[in-house]
Formats: C-alpha cells, structure tokens, sequence
C-alpha cells in the first residue's frame, strides 16, 4: 500500500509538473511574467537570426507573415474604411503592415524597448500596453488579430476578455495559439479554456479547429496542437 501511495504521488508530481494547468492556464504573477519576457521575447527579437533562420525568405518579418498567414483558411486582410488592431503584435508588427485598412493599431508591452532596434512602419500606431488593459474604448475596432501571442501574456482570460470589449459588433477577430505550451512561454493554454471563452463571448464562426494539422510557430513537425478561429462578433 505505501509503494502504491508513493508511486500516486510522485505521477501526481510530474503531471502538476509537465502539466501544470491550474497554475498557469488562467495566468502568473507578474515577477514570472516580467522574467519571461526579458529572458525570451526580449533577447528573442534583439538577436533572432541567433535562435532562427530565414528558412528562404527575404527577411524576418515576410517569414512570420507567411508563418501566421498559413494558420489561417482565407485569413481576411482587407479593412479599406475600418480601424484594425494586433495585440502582441512585436517589432514586426504583426499581420498589420500587410492589412488594408484606415487606421492600424499594434499593442505590445515591450514596443518601447522593440523601439531601440526596430523602426515601425508610419502607418502604425503602436502602443506599450499589456493586452489585460488595453488603452481603447468600448466597441471601437472593426479587426482585432492576436496571433501567437496568448500564451506569452501573463492572465490570458483577461487579455481575450479587452479584445471582445474593444471589438465593434460585427467587428471581425482572428486568433491562434499554440496548444499546451512550451518552457518558452510564461503560460500554458488549453483547449478547453478557449472554448469556454467563445462560450461565453459569442462570435458568427467563420473557422475554428484545434489539431496538429494546422502548423503552429514550432513547425510543422512539432505535434504542437494550434487552436485557430475566426469569427464575427454578435
């Protein structure tokens, strides 16, 4: 009995270990927040030819678009009257330089630091905010994209909550994430927590899936489930 108790409590150990759900589904604190993003966002983008290479293309920023575009069945690019928004959009900015639209606004926590090494397109406005408190009015964007970047922010459900109030009704919305996360990444994000939150925000389903068919960020052989929607807000 005790060597079955033991061994109980150890698989317990490792799953808390490897699968630390109630820990981090929902967020961290800010201390291991912060950390995260110095440690990897910020040294990752200071020096990404360090971690990645161009896999053939001309440049960082058209090899995360085509990364981010193919996520996507038909991802809509085209807003020639609206306002559109990228939440931890990074020093690329995102989907954003290649959307058509009025207005274009990225939100990133880091865009002062990006600032020393990168110059943002004049067309873009960015702003240093985390995405739990966006700095926009109710009801005010006609696209919202937030595309591999959940699972970096440090309470997720709060984050998806600014982006349904900051998106107008029949405001489009097209998010991805990987599923489950990686030591890269401050939180984990499960399928699951997705689904209770188009639950409770609901949107007109254009696509949604979460399985290994779709490429995540970590390639195409990494059996990285990717969670991608897109939708209408009701």
């Amino acid at each position: 009995a005790s060597h079955r108790t033991a061994y109980f409590i150890s698989s317990r150990i490792r799953k808390i270990g490897r699968y630390p759900t109630f820990l981090t589904r929902f967020g961290i604190n800010k201390k291991s927040w912060e950390k995260s993003q110095i440690k990897h966002e910020l040294d990752f983008w200071n020096n990404p030819e360090k971690h990645e290479s161009l896999d053939g293309h001309a440049s960082f920023r058209e090899k995360y678009f085509s990364i981010n575009k193919g996520m996507f069945n038909n991802v809509r690019l085209d807003f020639p009257q609206g306002t559109v928004f990228d939440v931890g959009c990074g020093p690329e900015t995102g989907i954003l330089q290649y959307c058509q639209a009025k207005q274009k606004i990225g939100v990133d926590p880091l865009a002062k630091d990006y600032s020393r090494n990168y110059n943002f397109d004049k067309d873009i406005l960015m702003l240093s905010s985390m995405a739990e408190e966006i700095p926009l009015i109710s009801s005010s964007i006609d696209a919202c994209f937030c595309i591999n970047a959940l699972d970096h922010m440090m309470t997720p459900k709060r984050s998806l909550e600014e982006m349904y109030r900051i998106l107008k009704p029949g405001g489009y919305f097209a998010f991805s994430v990987d599923i489950g996360g990686t030591k890269e990444h401050p939180v984990k994000i499960y399928e699951q927590d997705i689904d209770n939150f188009f639950q409770t925000n609901p949107f007109k389903v254009i696509e949604k899936e979460c399985s290994t068919s779709k490429v995540s960020s970590w390639g195409e052989n990494s059996g990285i489930p990717l969670y991608v929607f897109q939708g209408i807000k009701i």
